[in-house]
This record gives C-alpha cells, structure tokens and sequence, in this order.
C-alpha cells in the first residue's frame, strides 16, 4: 500500500449528469444522480474523506465549468486526485473520447462536450497522481493521464506516485445503467464493493484491488469489462476497509492474505512509508524541532548521529521529510519545503550534489557545479520552487569513499558556508563511528557541537510500537505472545553494549515473518520458520544460494561483491561497505541469469533497487551472512585492485579517453591479472574496455606473446581440471564403498546415531520455547552418545534459557501466596483449607511442611509478616482473623495458633487484611452492610490492631467510611498504608449515576495508627496493591496494565507510569528486593521481568515462558499468581496453580544468567596486556608506553591507583609474582622494567636489565621461587631475589621471536610455544636443564610440533593450546593435552573451528576450578570452551563483541569475573551461570530437567533404540 484516500491528501471531482437539453438524441439516465449522490455519501462516510474535500459537479454544467471544477481542484489537492465521471461516453473525431454533458444534443455533436483529453492534461499536473473512474460507453478509448510513473523527481514527497484508470468498458464497448436500477450497472457493483465489502479480498480494499473484484463479480456478465491502467504506485492506494473481511478464529493455518508488507527489510523506511513508521515520535519532534531552529552560526547544519543500524536513514526520510510534507499541506509552510534528499555523497560528493540540484533548479550541471564550488547554492529558473532543505544521508561516505581532499573540503564548504538567505538548510545524517572524521573539519566541529541530534537505542515500548503498529495500519495481526518473543530474542542476542544495531535485523525477520503469514495473522510458528532475529538474514541469502546452481551462485557472489567497497586503507573485510552500482553496468557480464538473480535479492530485500543505481540493503548484511563475509575476505585482495581498476577507468572517461590516463608497465600487468575470473566473476563493461584500451596501447609483440601463454594456461588449466575431476571422481567412488560397507557392518549403530542426531536438533528447535523438553532430549542424547556436541547442545540450553527447574505439587487448591522468604508458600482453598509447602530452590520435598485449620477464600486473606515471614494471618472463618507462628516450620516444627481477632459493632465481615513487615501490625478492611442504600451512605471500615504482643492484641484504630477495601498492604516502615477498590459498587442497577464506590487506590499515613490520616486516591484498580521495598512508590493492577504510583508524599500519591504488562489479564506482580525491577505474571502464560530506573518509562528485560500450562491448557489461560525474587534478586520463583497441581518454577535472570560487563578500566591505548594480583583486588593494565593500577575490588566501579612510567618504548607484556608485590613490564627495545608495587598507590622502580633488543615478548613469574622468565628471540631465565641485581641463570636461543611461556603451578616446569615447527610447544623439566625439553606432538605426525598460545589447568595437570596451526589440527581452535607425566604428554581432544572460520587467538586462560578456558579472539571475541571432561571439551559460549582484536584475557580468584581488554579498554565481566554450568553440565542439567526421560517418554522420542538412563541415581 501506498497512502490511503482518508489521510494522503486527496480530493475528489464527481462529475455526471442523468438527464439533458430538451430535443436531445440522448437518452435520459436517472440512475446517473443517484450514483453520484451515494458515491459522494460513500467518499465520506465509508472512505473517510472530509466532506469539503469532495466536489460534485453541477448536473447542469457546461463544458468550461467541468474544466474550471478540475482545474480548482487540481491546484488544492495536496495528494491524489480522484476523478469520477457517470453517464454518456461520446467518440469525436479520431475516435477521441468526449464526455457528454447537460447540453450535449446527441452521440454526434461534440461541441458540448468535455474532450477528455483535457481533463487528462489537467490530472497530468496534480503532484500527487491522479484516478481516474470512467463509467461510460467507450471508456476504454481513455488513457491514463500522463505522470511521472513513478520516476525519481527532484524534491522528496510522501505522496503515492503516478496515475491510475478505471474504466467500465474496453475500446469501443458500451455501458450500461439498467432500467428501474437506483444505480449504473458498474457503479453500483462498486458502491456495494465500497459499502459491504468483498468477502473474498484482504482487509483493505486499495484501486487495484477493486479492479480484481470486480473483474470478479463481472466474470460471467459480458454487459461490462472493467479495465485498468496504471503507471507508478497509485494502484496501491488504499480506498476504504474491506467491510466483509472477517479475523480467522482460533490457530487454523490460512493461506498468506494479500495484505501488504509494513516492515521495509534490510531497507530503511522511505518517506512515502510514513504510515508504516512508529516507535520514534519523540525523536521525530526533536528533530524537527531542531531543524526548525536556526544554528547558532550562520549555515550550521544539524547532524543526525547514530550507530549503524540505529535507524538514521528511516529518521530522516519517513521521519523527518514525511512530518515536514504534512506540516506544509496543512498550513502551507514554505520555511523548509520542499526538500532535497542527497541519498549518498559517493565517491565524488560534488558531482552527487550538483546532479541533484541542477535537476531541482532547472540548470545545467556544470553551471551548478561552478557556483557550489565557490560556496553557494545557484537559485531555481523562473517558474521554479526553490529547494528550502537539504539532506545528506551516509554523510560518512565523505570520508570511506571520496578519496580527493580537495572534493571533500569544496563538499564541508559548501553545505557549512554562509551564503544568505537562498542557501537551503541543510541536514546531515552520520554514523557515530565517524565522529572523530568529522572533527577534523573546524565547520562541522562547530555544527556537532551545537546542531547535534542523537538517535539512541530504541526503548522497549518503541520497540513494541514498530512491531505492531505497523502491522495494525495494514490490517494484519500479531498471535499473542510474538511481540514478547521478538523483544527476547532481540535483547538477548545483542552483541556487547550495543543495541542498535539490531533494528535491520528486526526489521528483515518481520519482513520475513509476513512472508510466513497465516491468513492476515503474523504467528511464532512463521517467526520460527525465518530463523529467528539473528539468523534470518543469514537463512534468506542462504536459502537462495543453495536455490542456484553453481553457475548461478557464480554469478550470485560475483554481483554482491560488485556492491561491497573495502577502505584502502588495509583495514580488511569488518571495514566493508555498501557501495551504490549503476544498473547499467551492474550485470556486464555475467550470465544471462544473473538478472533473475538481481530480482530474486531485490524481492528478498537483500537489495534495494533503485530507479539508476542497485545497492546491498544495508551494512549489516556484510556481517550478519556469514558466506557473504567470507567472500569478502577471501576476495579482499581482489576486490581492492579492481576498486583501483575502476577508479583509473572513471578517470580515464571524465579526461575524454586521454592514452595518458592508460595503464603502462607494472600496473598494466596487475590489472591485466583481473581480467581472468579466477572465481571472482568477470569485469564490467567500463573497466573492460578501459583495460583493452590500455591493452592496445602496449607492444603489439607483447601483445602476441601474452596471447600465446594465455593459450598454453588454457590447456593446462583443462588438463589439471580433468585430471582433478578424475581423481575426485575415483575417491568419490572409494569413499561410496567404503560408505556402503560401513552402513552393512553397523546398522544399528546408524539407528543410534541417527537417534542421537533426531533428538539433538529437537532439543535444540525446543530450546526457546520449552527448556526443560529440550533439556530432557539433549540428555538423552548425551546417554546415547557422550560427546562433546551434546554436551554442548545441553550447556547452551542452561545458558540460553533462563529456566532452572521446575516442581509439581499436589495442592488441590485454588491460588497461593508467597511468603517473603521466598520460599513458604501457603496454599488456599476455601473447602480443602490452608496448607505450607517448601518450594525454595533444590527442595526436594513433595509434600505439605504443614496443614492449618483455616479456609481463607482467596489471597486477599493471607498475609506474612515478620523477620523471615515467620507470623502468618489468615482470615480462617466468615469474621474472624488468625494469627500463627511459623517458626522453625522448615525444621519440623508445626505452626501454632497465637490467637483469633473479631470486631463487635460492625455489620459483615473482612475483605482483606494484611501484616507490616516486622509483625507488629494488623490491617484490615471491609466490613459492608448488606443493606445498599446504609453501605453507600456509611461505606466500609478500616480496622488497625498492635499484635507485638500476639498473645494479647490491642485494636488501635476502627476507621469508617472507608470504601476502598478489597486489597491492603503496608509500607515497609509501616508508616504508610494503601487500600484499594478492584470494582465499581452501585446501588441499584449498574450504572454511572448508581455508584458508590470506583476501582482505585487511595493511600492513608498510619504514623499515629491511632489516628489514620485518609490521602488522595488514583483512579483505576484491579484490587491487587503492593509497595516497593524502599517505600517510595506502589504499584497496582488494572486488566493488562500496571500503574506505578509515588507515594514519597503518603497523603498525595502521584501516579508515574501506566503501561501494558500482558496481553491478558495480569495475575500476579511483586518488586524486586532492591526495588529497581518489578515482575508480573499474565494469563497469556508470561512471567515478565520490568526495568524500573526510569520510572516513568519501565521497560521490560526479560519474557519467561515455561509453565506447563502454556502448551497444555491454554485455552483456560495460566493463573501464575504468586513471584518472589531471590535474596540476591538474581533469581525469580514463579507458582501457577491449575485443577489439583501447583507448578513452581526457579529461573535465573537477565545479567545474573548471562555474561555481561560490569566494569571498563582504560589502558591508555595499544595493545593492551593485563595482569592480576593473586586476591584479585588490583589489575595492572599497560597501554603503549605506560602501566597503570586499578582497584577492582567492587567491579562495577573500578578505581584508578597509580600510573607506571619509565621508558618510552612500546609495551609487549606485563606479569605479576606469586605474592602481587613485583610487576615486571617487557619493552620493544629489550627493556625489561622490575616495579615494586607493594604500596599500590606509590610504586617504584627496583631494578630493570636488558636482553637483545625485539626480545622481551613474553614474561612469566614463577609461582614458587624468585624466577623471571622472558621468552623472546631466546628463553632465559632470571633471578630475581634481588631485584636491582638481576641475574640470568639459563638460557637457550630460540629460532623464532613470537612466544608465549608460563610456569606450572608447582613452578617444576615451564610451558613454551617458540612458533617454530622443529620443536613447538614444549615442556621444559627446569630440573634437567637443556635436556628437559619435551614436545607436545601432534599425534598424527609425532615428529612434528605444534604452535599457539598455551595454558597451564591449575592443577597442573592439563596444557591447553588455541589455535594450533600444525598439520593435524588444521581444523581445531583448541587442543587439550594431558600432562599429568611430563615426560609422555597424552592428547586429550580437540575442539573443532565455528564454521570452519580460521580465527587466531592472543591468549588463552584457564579458570581456577580448571573448567573454563578462555582465549583472547583476532576476531573481536573471547572464546569460551568447557573442559570439566577433557576428552569431550566443546564450545561454552562467546562474548562479544569487542571493539578490536582481543589482546589479554584472564579469570579472578572467584572464578565468576573475567577480564579481557581490546583497543585500550580493560572489561570486568560476570560470567554469570557459565562457571556453574561448565563445572557440572550434566549434573545441573539433571538436577534443573528432573531427572531426564522416563521409560514411557523415551519410547515416544527414541523408539528405535533400547532405554537408556539418562541421569545417574542419586
């Protein structure tokens, strides 16, 4: 869709008349005056048009009046124009038609007639397009009004392009208006189309689809032939709301719709896709209210500034130019329209710009370029509109793809440059990363400074804005629970800090989503199908690739790689960008194909076709498709030189094909290398023919010889093709005996295998939405086959799912309520009475700790008060209150009765009470007469009692005419009370004028419990009220809703937030125990976990989903009504309750379940090495030259201590000794400098020595003995016990200067890699001097050795090694030896590479439980593998992603923080449950999935293969 009739601006022109003159040959149409008069009604009441913005025609109008009526309305319209014409048709000379009017005489006589060629030329001029409905005898001889198509014009617009025709006959057919009918045939067909609908259509009827339909409805009526013409995008012009569209009930899987796409892909919004565009409102109005005002400096421009992918583009097309068109069609504004979008600078910004402005103004291109050159905006030729704004989208461009400096200042000056009033304002749209580009220009310094405008991460209720209100505009609807799950997947698999960068990807996995649609409804089942956020945009280039033939995936990776553009600056493949390609030279030559190829990306939004140019959708696709990121590294190289190629052939055109521009020599012979494919694709045209051009400038001998040797590689090139494909056909054929043997000697080892395999990808498809099915199936896996890929499968399961277990009680009751311990749940019936169930986390107790002889009717009727929750009051019978005590309840001590409270004097009973939180005080509420007219006039009553003594309870207080009574609760300092109304009582019928009583809160000051003092009350409540720990606000129910209030003033509540919590009625809540969180719990099955730090914009963190009856009994809905956070608020218990079973379920949440940063020291730049003192308290970071000391010991806010300077030569390594008093620092030029840093804020040089200069490269302490070792060019060893005496005790040169050593933790031995394959990583036995050295082999080829970083486990008994790059673990990013005997190191396993993607590592750490490694990326990421089983070690999890290469990483004593730096930043991570889960994968996993498949179970998802157990008993 396109814009719809009711809001693009539109008017309308009917035109029509049913009789005419007297003596007129024409017959007389009644029907003509009734169909305008009901189509003028249906403009206006079903298609929403405001009445003044229809016209209709006189029916006695002459000619000259019809053509005034459109001109007037062709000069108001501020978008589309409808024109709608019943009644006769004419033909005139040339069979021209002619549309009869009141005067017109006869089918002859034209001369009183409107040539509709006029009407035509007149709706050509209407900006906006135009339609055009013809329901008359020849209306097929029409034509649709000329326009722009849809071509690309000058000034941006938001208004539906082109024109469209309707017509009721083809060519020379006749119409019909039937005798006695109120209507024409055709506009009565399409009036009833308009006013009941069209059962068979979408939700909304658009110009082209009211053709369909009645195309339809006509099928088997030759009486009419409706007929369409359209040009440009006006077909999808929304008309009105297809009335007989009916919402599918329940879950059953439709066919997709036709319902349009509201999600742009990869693509950014444009300006005519404004309907589609929410979630940004107020940064919209930011921006423009900042381009409205003027810069403080004259020509300042404003910069729009945000991350790739922050949604910039979208901001400034479908944000800002759309919001400044609207303004300007309702006040007729001129002070920033119109405006002209500059897309790209490109490579020559200048020649962007000047093209674009001389196609605004009128002028020519190079006279435009002139005056921009001299820093002014040439004004517009008479008769045009000068362009008032101007905007630069990927300004940053400027600086990756313009090369000349002198085009990028002459671009800075002119769009900065005060040049009076006719210069446009101008606005700049810049990715944050080239901020520091920016600043290097003083003009846009200045502009940053004051015309900045930032576009920060979206929050979440944005985020739920842009998913569903787009959806909602197209008519299309979202199953319940998708928005949540998107929002999930969205935060948790964001990549560092950086949240941003994740829109495109949300967008494309919509887009997606829709393409999976059932009916009109966007369901999980679709999303699922896409992938998920993160991967569908890799599941998109994938499934086409593998749709193409291997010609046509050729051609596919050839015609991207001509859209990527690599900086020249050797930054590789993560520096790739998008690069604009003209559609002229896009395809040269590339097989036939390759233009189905273009259309099948551009459909699949992978690209984004232009009107003269193609280009990738977005920046994130050169990251997000793994295949499309390798092909760009692989063709780095390539890719630069043909970069080169093509600017040497730009330059040779612009300088009129001088040979002087021509390649000669060397350069000719690099170049000429690209003409040979080579895998890559052939050259364009341009560059082809320039390199021939070149070519037939050189030697015509070398000409002749370099064709003979191109003969001669031919042939060789097909015999070593042939004689590959023979040996590759022969080992295809060993293989497929070998194969067919293996399958015939072990078939039931297959049947195993394939098990395994069948319930591996099962436990990982049922990871995100049932954890502990997965959980079960991964374990069953694992008793299969014991590897280390279902260990895997079942530790990212743990890691990824918040889930930790789950319990089903037998409590026969009807809700439950949670003590604030955590862990006592009181269980409520109101016939089966009240019974205490244990449900703290690894409770294995099935049974009730105890049974009270109480029957509260509801949770209203319970509460928990003192240290612990150990006094319990109950409303036990109709009017009386019971206080018990819990102590010692967990131990075997039953519950005793301390006593029973009644008030005498007042009429019925207690709705609800509550205790404070010390046990000190008793509230309680209700008491209503039975008689309405005394309960509306007395109210109820609040009762307040001291139980400090509960053997003998003082009432304090009877409070009357209270009539907010069907929740209480107390503050925590008990000072505060809040009381509350969870429906409207009447006397009398339900009505508003009968009411007494309002759902709301309203709070009192029980300071003087003697003496409440009532407070003002907030409106809106579904009973359930309770307080923040810290007092400071309270937080209640209304249906789906939340509504925090402050009650900081206890008598004047102010409300801060009211927000949708669930889609369906909100069941239970409870704040976290610092207050910073709230959860809740829905009937839609979700527990949702809420950021309070703004409080008055909650967003949510975490959607758990996981209670049984979500998959079984959702058609009843999920009563969670008791949450309890953790003491640590690290963990959050949720209770359902369901027939006769309770379920309680622990999860571990958000940053306490997943690794995250909690802490940044800078380093001062440099590759950054690290060392830690052995408490863990001080981190000693080197940046360049320098080392500094940081206090971590609170992680989250890391304290600068001291800064080490000495030499001013670059810094390769730093180490720490055993006791943290002595830091040894390695320079560049052979320096290595020895601090004492006992006193941490004061430390001082003690001693320094030499070794050769490049030496120092790697230090190591020893852990037992005052030993430095420094491995460089050579190994030595020195002695440190005096440290301004160095001594050297050993040494042994080595062949090679990258190294790594380090000390096993006895100190016996010492761990080398030297990087050279003669000896390799090595064990030297310190003891046996030169003769100790023992080599770590690669067990495939003994005699040789491998390369790597290496660690010591700490207990010594283990040697890792990342990255090993020897012949047998080509393919391994981790190898694990055992070297518990020294002298015959034994290989334990390897673990394999991600995607088969070389990445090389810096370091590599052991955690001090020996369960963790930890290496150090190139690739921007710290690898995580588990090792608790040596021989079956997998891959734990990466974090990431780091701003550069990681250079150091390292785990603290406890084992939960780990340490890595990057790009001169230190990072302090939690690791969350990774320790845990690593230490004891299939424990936990036992412990957490209750003990794995049942023998039932197991015939259900393995019935191929016998039992197995799946957990050890016990």
């Amino acid at each position: 869709m396109t814009g719809h009739l009711a809001t693009s601006g539109a008017c309308a022109v009917l035109i029509g008349t049913g009789r005419h003159v007297p003596g007129s040959k024409l017959s007389d149409l009644p029907a003509v005056d009734a169909t305008l008069d009901d189509l003028q009604k249906a403009l206006h009441e079903v298609c929403g048009m405001a009445p003044e913005r229809v016209t209709r025609v006189p029916a006695g109008a002459d000619p000259a009046e019809v053509v005034a009526a459109v001109e007037e309305a062709a000069a108001q319209a501020a978008g589309p124009l409808l024109l709608y014409y019943v009644g006769h048709g004419l033909l005139g000379p040339g069979d021209e038609l002619y549309l009869a009017t009141r005067s017109s005489s006869s089918a002859r006589n034209i001369a009183h007639a409107v040539p509709y060629r006029t009407l035509r030329d007149l709706l050509g001029e209407v900006g906006g397009g135009s339609l055009v409905v013809l329901d008359c005898c020849f209306s097929g001889r029409g034509k649709v009004p000329r326009s722009d198509g849809g071509m690309r014009q000058p000034f941006v617009s938001a208004l539906p392009r082109g024109s469209f025709l309707l017509s009721s006959a083809s060519n020379f057919e006749l119409s019909f208006a039937p005798e006695g009918e109120r209507h024409t045939l055709f506009s009565g067909r399409l009036l009833r189309l308009l006013t009941e609908g069209d059962p068979a259509g979408p939700p909304w009827l658009t110009a082209d689809r009211l053709h369909t339909a009645l195309d339809r409805e006509f099928a088997d009526d030759t009486r009419v032939r409706p007929a369409r013409q359209s040009e440009g995008t006006l077909g999808g012009l929304v008309i009105a709301r297809n009335r007989a569209y009916r919402v599918p009930d329940g879950d059953a899987v439709e066919p997709p719709a036709d319902v349009p796409c509201p999600y742009p892909g990869l693509a950014p919004f444009r300006a005519e896709d404004s309907g589609h565009f929410f979630g940004r409102d107020d940064l919209v109005e930011q921006l423009l209210t900042a381009v409205a005002r003027p810069g403080s400096e004259p020509g300042e421009p404003v910069v729009v500034v945000g991350a790739s992918g922050a949604g910039k583009s979208s901001l400034l097309r479908a944000g800002l130019l759309a919001s400044l068109e609207r303004r300007h069609a309702a006040d007729g504004s001129e002070d920033l329209w119109p405006a002209l979008l500059l897309p790209t600078p490109g490579a020559h910004p200048m020649d962007a710009l000047s093209e674009a402005w001389a196609e605004a103004t009128g002028r020519e291109t190079h006279e435009v370029r002139t005056a921009l050159e001299a820093g002014r905006f040439p004004p517009p030729r008479a008769g045009r509109e000068p362009c008032r704004l101007l905007v630069v989208d990927q300004f940053e461009e400027l600086f990756t793809h313009c090369q000349d400096t002198g085009e990028r200042d002459a671009f800075v000056a002119v769009l900065t440059a005060d040049a009076g009033a006719a210069r446009p304002r101008v606005v700049l749209g810049l990715r944050a990363d080239h901020y520091g580009s920016c600043l290097a220009h003083p003009e846009l310094e200045s502009a940053l400074e004051h015309g900045q405008v930032n576009v920060p991460p979206m929050r979440e209720r944005d985020l739920r804005a842009a998913v569903e209100e787009p959806a909602a505009a197209v008519g299309l609807g979202l199953e319940r629970g998708l928005t949540d799950r998107l929002l999930h997947d969205l935060n948790e698999g964001r990549l560092g800090d950086d949240e941003t960068g994740a829109l495109p990807f949300l967008a494309h996995a919509l887009r997606e989503t829709w393409r999976e649609r059932s009916g009109t409804r966007l369901t999980l089942t679709g999303y699922q199908v896409t992938g998920g956020i993160w991967q569908s945009v890799a599941k998109t280039g994938e499934a086409l690739h593998e749709s193409l033939d291997d010609d046509g995936r050729g051609a596919l990776r050839d015609l991207l790689l001509r859209m990527v553009h690599l900086p020249p600056d050797g930054t590789g493949a993560r520096a790739g960008i998008r690069r604009p390609v003209p559609l002229g030279s896009l395809l040269d030559g590339l097989p036939p194909g390759a233009r189905k190829i273009r259309d099948r990306l551009a459909e699949d939004r992978l690209i984004t076709v232009g009107q003269d140019t193609a280009q990738i959708a977005h920046e994130a696709l050169l990251r997000a498709w793994p295949r499309l990121h390798d092909w760009i590294e692989e063709d780095a190289v390539t890719l630069l030189r043909r970069q080169q190629l093509r600017t040497a052939a730009d330059d040779w055109r612009a300088a009129d094909r001088d040979a002087a521009f021509l390649l000669t020599g060397s350069r000719l012979h690099a170049a000429l290398e690209l003409r040979d494919p080579g895998g890559h694709g052939p050259l364009p045209e341009r560059e082809s023919e320039f390199l021939a051009a070149s070519e037939e400038a050189a030697e015509s001998a070398r000409r002749r010889e370099r064709r003979r040797v191109t003969v001669l590689k031919t042939a060789v090139v097909a015999l070593v093709i042939g004689l590959v494909v023979a040996i590759g056909s022969a080992v295809v054929a060993i293989r497929q005996e070998e194969k067919a043997q293996e399958q015939r000697r072990s078939a039931q080892k297959q049947r195993e295998l394939a098990t395994y395999r069948a319930l591996l990808a099962e436990a990982q498809n049922l990871r995100g939405t049932d954890p502990r099915t997965s959980l079960d199936l991964g374990l069953a896996a694992h008793a299969l086959r014991p590897t280390g890929e279902s260990r895997r499968v079942i530790s990212e399961t743990l890691r990824e799912s918040p889930f930790r277990s789950s319990t089903v009680l037998k409590t026969h009751v009807s809700t439950t309520v949670l003590g604030p311990d955590g862990r006592t749940l009181a269980a409520v019936d109101s016939e089966d009475g009240m019974t205490l169930w244990d449900v703290g986390r690894g409770s294995a107790r099935r049974t009730p700790l105890a049974r009270l002889n109480c029957r509260p009717s509801s949770a209203a009727d319970v509460s928990f008060g003192g240290p612990g929750g150990r006094i319990l009051a109950a409303r036990c019978t109709e009017d009386t209150l019971s206080l018990w005590d819990l102590t010692g309840l967990h131990t075997g001590t039953e519950p005793r009765r301390l006593n029973t409270l009644h008030v005498d004097g007042l009429p019925g009973s207690p709705d609800a009470l509550a205790l404070n939180a010390d046990g000190t005080r008793l509230a309680a509420t209700g008491w209503w007469s039975e008689d309405e007219d005394v309960a509306a006039e007395e109210g109820a009553a609040l009762v307040l009692w001291d139980v400090s003594e509960p053997r003998r309870p003082r009432r304090l207080s009877v409070t009357k005419g209270v009539y907010e009574v069907d929740r209480v609760a107390f503050s925590p300092d008990g000072r505060t009370l809040a009381t509350s109304a969870d429906m409207v009582r009447t006397r009398g019928p339900l009505d508003v004028g009968n009411a007494y009583v309002t759902s709301g809160v309203r709070t009192w000051d029980v300071s003087d419990p003697r003496r409440p003092r009532r407070g003002d009350k907030v409106i809106g409540s579904e009973g359930d009220v309770a307080f923040s720990p810290d007092g400071k606000s309270l937080v209640t129910i209304d249906d789906r809703s939340a509504r925090l209030i402050d009650v900081t003033e206890p008598t004047d509540p102010e409300e801060l937030a009211e927000w949708p919590v669930h889609s369906a009625e909100v069941q239970g809540f409870t704040f976290s125990r610092d207050s910073r969180r709230l959860a809740t719990a829905g009937e839609d099955g979700v527990v949702a976990v809420w950021d309070l730090t703004d409080p008055r914009a909650p967003e949510r963190r975490d959607s758990l989903i996981g209670h049984r009856s979500v998959s079984g009994k959702l058609d009843r809905g999920v009563d969670i009504n008791a949450l309890g956070f953790g003491a640590d608020d690290r963990t959050l218990v949720s209770v359902s309750t369901y027939g006769d079973e309770s379920e309680v379920i622990h999860w571990s949440l958000g940053s306490a379940q997943k690794a995250h940063v909690v802490g940044k020291v800078d380093g001062g730049g440099g590759s950054t090495r690290m060392a830690l003192t052995p408490d863990g308290k001080t981190l000693a970071v080197s940046g360049a030259t320098e080392t500094s000391l940081w206090d971590v010991s609170e992680r989250t806010r890391p304290k600068a201590k001291a800064t080490l300077r000495d030499t001013y030569s670059v810094i390769n390594d730093i180490a720490l000794n055993a006791d943290g008093t002595l830091l040894a620092s390695a320079h560049i030029n052979g320096t290595v400098v020895l601090w004492d840093v006992s006193d941490r804020t004061r430390p001082r040089i003690a001693g320094r020595f030499t070794t050769e200069k490049w030496n120092g490269i790697a230090l190591a302490f020893s852990p037992d003995a005052p030993l430095l070792a420094v491995h460089g060019e050579d190994l030595g060893l020195w002695n440190i016990a005096d440290p301004a005496r160095p001594t050297r005790t050993a040494h042994f040169p080595e062949p090679h200067p990258y190294a790594d050593v380090s000390f096993s933790p006895d100190g016996s031995r010492l761990l080398t890699s030297p990087g050279d394959v003669s000896r390799g990583v090595s064990l030297w036995d310190l003891s046996a001097g030169d003769k100790g050295f023992v080599m770590l082999p690669d067990p495939r080829h003994p005699r040789v050795g491998l390369n790597g970083d290496t660690a010591f486990s700490p207990n010594g008994t283990l040697v890792a090694i990342a990255d090993p790059t020897m012949y047998g673990f080509e393919e391994a990013a981790l190898v694990l030896f055992d070297v518990s005997d020294p002298r015959h190191p034994r290989h334990m396993s390897s673990v394999g590479r991600e995607d088969e993607k070389k990445v090389g590592f810096n370091r590599v750490a052991f955690n001090p439980d020996g369960n963790l490694v930890a290496a150090a990326g190139e690739d921007g990421i710290t690898w995580l593998w588990s090792v608790a089983d040596p021989t079956k070690a997998h891959l734990a999890g990466r974090l990431g992603e780091h701003p550069d290469t990681v250079d150091d990483v390292l785990f603290g004593p406890d084992g939960q923080t780990l340490v890595t730096s990057s790009d001169g930043i230190a990072y302090l991570w939690d690791l969350g449950d990774y320790p845990e889960i690593a230490a004891d994968t299939i424990g936990m996993a036992c412990r957490v999935a209750s003990g794995g498949l049942l023998d039932w179970e197991w015939q259900v998802y393995a019935p191929d293969v016998p039992f197995h157990t799946s957990c050890p008993s016990g």
